[in-house]
């Protein structure tokens, strides 16, 4: 009996020492693991049986998954935090623009148009702080989460007023949006935008973040101009450009242009910016 017992402690050590050099691998240590059997007569032990084995082999490979997992919750929760860092100097401006009002003769980093709006002429600065949402999320697929902040309006509509991202030790600015060249979000990366050049001059279409998150690509582009004879013309692009020569004369009717607006959005699972103070 004790030669059985002893040949299962054997047989578990050897597994979970193996099992501890997979974790080890995981977490990233290469710390080498040494075990001197040679004292040890095998020959001589009552081998457990095969179901005892199966037995071991499921309890460290339960261990394995819940370390991996373990490891990997760390990681995701160490780069969000570190990501938070790395966009602080965009939340920092945003916060001296809000404490000491805005400077009209500086020249801003980080600060967008369209909060430069929001803290001049919002009437209630305390209120400011609670509809001003961010989050940091990964949202082209390119592994680093990027910085958006915005709002949501009382339909629930999140207006993204800034996306910043972390390319080659910069900050890279990817979207900015203010009253009249707004971008809503419609999920999977995606926004509408909507942009107003005055009476006669309208902007809309659908883009995306690309694939490393420094610039927005079109999907399709929709805008308006007039001939010569100060009559609206309807074009559309998939890039972006509101020249009519790069651009064709859109075949729908009006009605069809003022409808291309989508009928839901997704609102972003954003925090108010007052949880950063």
């Amino acid at each position: 009996m004790k030669k059985k017992l002893v040949a299962q402690i054997l047989v578990g050590m050897s597994v979970m020492l193996m099992a501890a050099m997979a974790v080890g691998c995981v977490g990233g240590s290469e710390e080498e693991v040494k075990v001197d059997l040679s004292q040890v007569n095998v020959e001589e032990l009552d081998m457990p049986t095969q179901e005892e084995l199966d037995s071991i082999r499921d309890g460290i490979q339960s261990a394995l998954d819940d370390a991996k997992e373990q490891t990997e919750e760390g990681q995701v929760e160490q780069d969000e935090e570190g990501q938070d860092l790395v966009y602080k100097p965009v939340v920092d401006e945003f916060m001296d623009a809000y404490n000491n009002g805005i400077d009209f003769d500086k020249e801003y980093k980080y600060l967008s148009t369209g909060f430069i709006e929001m803290i001049n002429y919002y009437d209630d600065k305390e209120q400011l702080l609670t509809d001003v949402k961010y989050m940091v999320k990964d949202i082209s697929g390119d592994g680093t989460p990027a910085l958006l902040m915005g709002y949501d309006d009382e339909t629930g509509r999140s207006y993204v007023l800034s996306g910043y991202t972390y390319k080659d030790g910069e900050l890279v600015c990817f979207l900015e949006g203010w009253g009249r060249n707004s971008y809503s979000y419609v999920g999977n990366g995606g926004f509408y935008y909507f942009g107003s050049g005055g009476a006669v001059y309208s902007y809309q279409g659908f883009c995306h973040v690309n694939e490393d998150a420094t610039e927005l690509e079109w999907e399709s582009f929709f805008f308006t101009d007039v001939d010569e004879n100060e009559n609206i013309i309807y074009y559309h692009n998939s890039t972006g450009s509101d020249d009519p020569a790069q651009s064709a004369v859109f075949e729908g009717t009006e009605e069809e242009f003022w409808n291309i607006e989508p009928t839901t959005y997704e609102t972003l699972p954003w925090k108010s910016i007052k949880e950063l103070i």
